[in-house]
């Protein structure tokens, strides 16, 4: 079947559905603004396009200067090795830390597990990191640690 400029209607899959496919060296869109494939590089229209592909959002990024350039949850300061410790630290699910956290979604902490197991090395090597710094800190300022296990004597604060 042949279309009002040359172009050949096609079937689309089983859906029975007929499609207008452009010239081979022509770009075309749907009407919705898809470009759409039914042959290696072969664009066609579409007149019932009942599906738009939501852009892709970044969930998570590196800045230096955030949170030390560490991967951490778009528009949050929250850090992938954050959620890795509620996770699998603390036993929190994804839906108790977005409970807890109400500026993430649930996508973002999935995210942040996925980009985890798909950079494990680097986010435990952030968190080794994390914890030297911790304990060089007690071993230099041990007066500016709080010991809240140390039994608790008078002070100016119980009066």
């Amino acid at each position: 079947m042949q279309g009002r400029d040359g172009g050949v209607a096609s079937e689309l899959g089983n859906s029975g559905k007929l499609t207008y496919a452009a010239s081979p060296y022509t770009s075309a869109l749907s009407p919705r603004g898809i470009l759409l494939y039914n042959s290696p590089m072969e664009p066609h229209t579409s007149s019932h396009d009942t599906h738009v592909a939501s852009p892709l959002v970044e969930h998570i990024v590196s800045t230096p200067g955030t949170c030390g350039g560490k991967p951490r949850i778009a528009g949050s300061r929250i850090r992938v090795q954050d959620i890795v410790v509620w996770h699998e630290g603390h036993g929190l699910s994804p839906d108790e830390i977005v409970y807890q956290f109400p500026g993430i979604t649930l996508a973002d902490v999935y995210a942040a597990l996925t980009y985890y197991h798909d950079h494990r090395e680097e986010i435990r090597q952030h968190m080794r990191d994390a914890d030297s710094f911790v304990e060089a800190f007690k071993q230099r300022y041990p007066s500016k640690i709080l010991n809240l296990d140390a039994p608790h004597g008078d002070d100016a604060l119980s009066s």
